[in-house]
Protein backbone atom coordinates (compact mmCIF):
# COMPACT_ATOMS: atom_id res chain seq x y z
CA UNK A 1 0.00 0.00 0.00
CA UNK A 2 2.86 2.35 0.82
CA UNK A 3 4.29 1.93 -2.65
CA UNK A 4 0.89 2.65 -4.26
CA UNK A 5 0.74 5.91 -2.29
CA UNK A 6 4.23 6.84 -3.57
CA UNK A 7 3.19 6.05 -7.14
CA UNK A 8 0.05 8.17 -6.85
CA UNK A 9 2.00 11.03 -5.24
CA UNK A 10 4.56 10.86 -8.06
CA UNK A 11 1.81 10.81 -10.69
CA UNK A 12 0.13 13.82 -9.07
CA UNK A 13 3.46 15.70 -9.05
CA UNK A 14 4.07 14.86 -12.73
CA UNK A 15 0.59 16.12 -13.71
CA UNK A 16 1.11 19.35 -11.76
CA UNK A 17 4.46 19.96 -13.48
CA UNK A 18 2.92 19.28 -16.91
CA UNK A 19 0.00 21.66 -16.27
CA UNK A 20 2.32 24.40 -14.99
CA UNK A 21 4.64 23.97 -18.00
CA UNK A 22 1.73 24.14 -20.44
CA UNK A 23 0.46 27.34 -18.82
CA UNK A 24 3.93 28.86 -19.20
CA UNK A 25 4.04 27.96 -22.88
CA UNK A 26 0.53 29.31 -23.49
CA UNK A 27 1.42 32.57 -21.75
CA UNK A 28 4.64 32.87 -23.79
CA UNK A 29 2.84 32.75 -27.15
CA UNK A 30 3.36 35.98 -29.07
CA UNK A 31 0.40 38.21 -29.76
CA UNK A 32 -1.44 37.49 -32.95
CA UNK A 33 -0.24 39.68 -35.83
CA UNK A 34 3.03 40.44 -34.00
CA UNK A 35 4.67 41.68 -37.21
CA UNK A 36 1.98 44.18 -38.22
CA UNK A 37 3.05 47.81 -38.25
CA UNK A 38 5.74 50.13 -39.55
CA UNK A 39 9.39 49.13 -39.61
CA UNK A 40 12.59 50.84 -40.77
CA UNK A 41 15.95 49.81 -42.19
CA UNK A 42 18.00 52.99 -42.52
CA UNK A 43 15.95 55.36 -44.67
CA UNK A 44 13.76 52.52 -45.97
CA UNK A 45 10.28 52.44 -44.38
CA UNK A 46 8.38 49.16 -44.44
CA UNK A 47 4.69 48.61 -43.68
CA UNK A 48 3.53 45.10 -42.81
CA UNK A 49 -0.17 44.31 -42.84
CA UNK A 50 -1.25 41.07 -41.23
CA UNK A 51 -4.57 39.31 -40.66
CA UNK A 52 -4.80 36.19 -38.51
CA UNK A 53 -1.03 35.67 -38.81
CA UNK A 54 -1.08 35.80 -42.62
CA UNK A 55 1.17 38.55 -44.00
CA UNK A 56 -1.23 40.16 -46.43
CA UNK A 57 1.27 42.77 -47.63
CA UNK A 58 4.81 43.99 -47.13
CA UNK A 59 5.18 47.45 -48.69
CA UNK A 60 8.62 49.03 -49.01
CA UNK A 61 9.07 52.77 -49.52
CA UNK A 62 11.55 52.21 -52.37
CA UNK A 63 8.82 51.35 -54.91
CA UNK A 64 9.40 47.60 -55.02
CA UNK A 65 6.33 45.40 -55.54
CA UNK A 66 4.06 44.38 -52.64
CA UNK A 67 5.07 41.04 -51.10
CA UNK A 68 3.14 38.41 -49.13
CA UNK A 69 4.06 35.82 -46.52
CA UNK A 70 2.99 34.04 -43.35
CA UNK A 71 3.95 33.37 -39.76
CA UNK A 72 5.64 30.00 -39.54
CA UNK A 73 4.63 29.15 -35.95
CA UNK A 74 2.28 30.86 -33.52
CA UNK A 75 4.57 30.00 -30.57
CA UNK A 76 7.71 31.31 -32.23
CA UNK A 77 7.68 34.80 -33.76
CA UNK A 78 9.00 33.76 -37.19
CA UNK A 79 7.74 34.83 -40.61
CA UNK A 80 8.50 33.86 -44.15
CA UNK A 81 8.11 36.43 -46.92
CA UNK A 82 8.50 35.77 -50.63
CA UNK A 83 10.32 38.81 -51.99
CA UNK A 84 9.39 37.93 -55.56
CA UNK A 85 11.99 40.30 -57.04
CA UNK A 86 14.74 38.65 -54.98
CA UNK A 87 14.09 35.45 -52.94
CA UNK A 88 12.07 34.12 -50.01
CA UNK A 89 13.53 35.08 -46.62
CA UNK A 90 12.79 34.16 -43.03
CA UNK A 91 12.51 36.81 -40.32
CA UNK A 92 12.70 36.30 -36.56
CA UNK A 93 11.11 38.81 -34.19
CA UNK A 94 13.57 39.80 -31.46
CA UNK A 95 12.19 42.54 -29.23
CA UNK A 96 11.47 45.48 -31.54
CA UNK A 97 13.53 44.10 -34.45
CA UNK A 98 13.04 41.61 -37.27
CA UNK A 99 16.29 39.76 -37.95
CA UNK A 100 16.23 38.49 -41.54
CA UNK A 101 17.98 35.43 -42.95
CA UNK A 102 19.79 37.65 -45.49
CA UNK A 103 21.44 39.62 -42.65
CA UNK A 104 19.25 42.74 -42.73
CA UNK A 105 17.52 44.10 -39.64
CA UNK A 106 14.24 46.01 -39.52
CA UNK A 107 13.40 48.07 -36.44
CA UNK A 108 9.83 48.79 -35.28
CA UNK A 109 8.89 52.48 -35.53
Amino acid sequence: MKSLAKILAGLFLAVMIAVTSFQGIANAAPAQNAFAGTWANGNLVITIEEKQNIITSVKLSDGRPIFQGFEVDLYAPIISVNFSDDAPFTGVLSGNKILWSNGTVWTKK
